[in-house]
């Protein structure tokens, strides 16, 4: 009798053992009916994995994260763990296919629009926590522990916005804001911000499309124009075409609306880099006066002078053109070249002040030996570097270095050794990855020793 009982004993470990190195045990229910109904029996929290069988995150996950040996201790004793399949192919077996009923639902209820997300919830079916996208070890178990936690409380941040987007209908103004105020804030992230955005964005362009002349008395409103490239059949356009001087002066910003205009005709009329300027020229002027013929044409030819291996052209030009135009072309340049994006996620202001750091750093200061163009490209980046310190914007130690660097560069050693601090106080305030805040001090140790050397190509 001892030894059955011992062999059953060692039975149920060896099945416990092999579970936790096989993986989080993922149940099976009929319906999601069947989920909350043995939550309730079994008095346990429920961690749902949505994913789709095209999603990369999802099955890196699987494979790396979900067969870890701790992870899977430490679901497989504290959950009732549940995967749901949240798209649909021919393959698929017959129990996928019988939860297709619930996909949608689960959608909604819990606001399910980008994959992987993981849920926890508690035995009634409510959110405890949620987290998103791919998490190593470590950090899964952290959100799964916090879901534990009594006191611990959830807060959907997102929850107020997509209530707006329920009763968008009087309420697209406080849409526009709201998308608006997320892009701005840096700080204030959250797993479905990217989605979330998304969404506000694509309502709020689409209502502005069929109402432009808010465009005349919202600024919000041309803000979130500026982050949308529209084309010139667009009623948008043709508003803010006829009023230019009135945007400009409602955002604050001289020739904002000049660049929505220019891009939007370079969209028209620049299909592929062969087209022949003259003719273009001939054309915009006819619609659109020589003003804008001339800087379409301008911009066509810094674009047709970036080359990888020869960069004093575009150098020059590039620093021409921001200088004549405004900062807003410099990001403007750097999009068309593929080197930069640009999306209604994007602020443009924060764009523009991007470009010119990308430019001075990756271009002008490591490619150019000409002194002029250097302290062109410091009065270029100044305003950004300043605006940055004011704003506390992210980038802020990355912008500061990039101005010592160029100081550097002209000679003005202690100049270029007060930013480079200014770049390390600010990442060690930001509390930036270790290897960022030695990067930087290193940067300021060289600079400090006379020993600062750079990747340089300089006129022998």
């Amino acid at each position: 009798m001892k030894d059955i009982k011992l062999l059953a004993i060692l039975l149920c470990l060896t099945i416990k053992v092999y579970s936790q190195s096989s993986g989080i045990v993922f149940r099976n229910f009929d319906n999601w009916e069947a989920v909350i109904k043995t939550a309730n029996i079994e008095k346990k929290p429920v961690f749902v994995d949505f994913y789709t069988t095209w999603c990369a995150p999802c099955k890196m996950m699987e494979r790396d994260v979900f067969t870890d040996r701790e992870v899977a201790l430490f679901f497989n004793t504290n959950f009732i763990c549940i995967k749901v399949q949240m798209d649909r192919n021919r393959n698929d077996n017959s129990h996928i296919k019988n939860w297709y009923k619930e996909i949608h639902p689960l959608e909604i209820e819990y606001n399910i629009n980008g994959y992987p997300t993981y849920l926890y919830l508690s035995s009634e079916g409510k959110i405890v926590n949620r987290v998103s996208g791919y998490l190593n070890a470590k950090d899964l178990i952290k959100t799964g522990s916090e879901a534990l936690q009594p006191g611990f409380k959830y807060i959907d941040k997102s929850k107020k916005y997509y209530n707006l987007l329920l009763n968008a209908n009087g309420n697209e103004l406080e849409i526009i804001k709201s998308v608006n105020k997320l892009v701005f804030d840096d700080d204030n992230f959250f797993d479905e911000k990217s989605t979330l955005i998304d969404t506000l964005n694509k309502y709020a362009f689409d209502f502005l499309k069929k109402n432009p002349s808010t465009i005349l008395s919202n600024k919000e409103a041309i803000k979130l124009v500026g982050r949308n490239i529209i084309s010139v059949e667009d009623s948008l356009f043709k508003v803010i075409y006829a009023n230019q001087k009135e945007i400009d002066r409602l955002i604050g910003i001289e020739n904002f609306s000049r660049l929505i205009i220019d891009r939007s005709i370079r969209k028209k009329y620049f299909t592929n880099t062969h087209n022949n300027l003259d003719s273009i020229a001939i054309l915009i002027q006819d619609k659109y006066g020589i003003g804008y013929a001339t800087s379409a044409i301008e911009l066509q030819k810094v674009l047709l002078s970036y080359s990888p291996k020869s960069s004093e052209t575009f150098i020059n030009e590039y620093l021409n053109i921001s200088e004549k135009y405004g900062v807003f072309y410099s990001q403007l340049i750097l999009q068309e070249l593929k080197l930069f994006s640009l999306s209604g996620q994007d602020d443009l202001q924060k764009l523009s002040c991007l470009a010119i750091d990308l430019f001075c750093e990756r271009y002008l200061f490591p490619l150019s030996s000409d002194e002029k163009q250097l302290k062109r490209g410091i009065n270029l980046l100044q305003p950004v570097v300043e605006d940055a310190f004011l704003k506390n914007f992210w980038w802020l130690s990355d912008c500061a270095e990039t101005f010592a660097h160029l100081h550097y560069a002209v000679g003005n050693r202690s100049l270029a050794i007060e930013y480079q601090k200014k770049a390390l106080e600010f990442s060690k305030l930001r509390k930036d990855p270790i290897e960022l805040i030695e990067f930087y001090k290193n940067g300021l140790h060289e600079m400090l020793t006379a020993t600062f050397s750079w990747p340089i190509r300089r006129k022998q």
